[in-house]
């Protein structure tokens, strides 16, 4: 990455997104609560982790992804999000309430990623050593390091 093709925020409790060049998010947070919306674009989390009064959730057109504490990329266009997961574990369902009503959470262990697509319904994640590489090479470019 070239210095302008990013934006980094820093939170005071050690949370850090790295989002990259074109990305559209709006950020809201509270005392207890972190919401991100994610409307195109991708961006690289490290969730620190949080006390259980806390949220932190990101929604993007097709997704609702709530983490705990962990280390992620994420990916979203209107019709569909990539969600790559080094470390911990993240919650994943489908945006569309009637969708959510019906199914349960996805959870996104370390070394899986997965795809959610408009109008599909959602897979088990799968085992992705390429997609894995290139995310911990930019966790560790962003200075952390993953545990294992």
């Amino acid at each position: 990455f070239s210095e302008k093709s990013y934006t980094n925020i820093l939170f005071s409790n050690g949370t850090y997104i790295r989002l990259k060049e074109n990305s559209k998010l709006k950020l809201i947070k509270t005392s207890n609560k972190f919401k991100l919306n994610l409307k195109s674009g991708k961006i690289f989390v490290n969730v620190e982790k949080l006390h259980k009064n806390q949220s932190f959730v990101v929604f993007t057109p097709v997704s609702v992804v709530g983490v705990r504490g962990t280390k992620f990329a994420l990916e979203t266009t209107d019709r569909q999000s990539y969600i790559c997961v080094c470390e911990g574990i993240v919650a994943v369902n489908k945006k569309n309430i009637f969708n959510r009503m019906f199914s349960k959470d996805v959870e996104v262990s370390p070394d899986y990623d997965l795809w959610i697509k408009s109008g599909y319904t959602l897979k088990k994640p799968a085992y992705s050593p390429d997609m894995l590489k290139a995310t911990v090479s930019e966790f560790e470019n962003m200075g952390f390091k993953i545990n294992k």
